[in-house]
């Protein structure tokens, strides 16, 4: 029904006018830098944060906590290493 456009952070508003401030439950993330951090702010109560990119985990980028006090769930996949399995 919606399609948003990632390239710029401009998507999160877009995304909060639609969900009348919801946000969403699940974010399926590859984005870096502040489009991630724009994605994580996105979730709603309980919402969780699914990280498929690597450059902010093998950069150790730092997300802070505050995000989480909303009951967040932030889980790191490395689909290359789901296939050794």
């Amino acid at each position: 029904k919606h399609v948003y456009d990632s390239r710029s952070t401009e998507f999160a508003e877009q995304i909060r006018r639609d969900t009348d401030g919801y946000g969403v439950d699940i974010v399926l993330n590859s984005l870096t830098g502040p489009a991630q951090r724009a994605g994580l702010e996105l979730l709603a109560i309980g919402g969780r944060f699914i990280e498929i990119g690597k450059r902010d985990v093998y950069g150790n980028t730092r997300l802070g906590l505050f995000p989480f006090r909303r009951n967040l769930t932030f889980c790191y996949v490395d689909l290359a290493m789901m296939s050794l399995s």
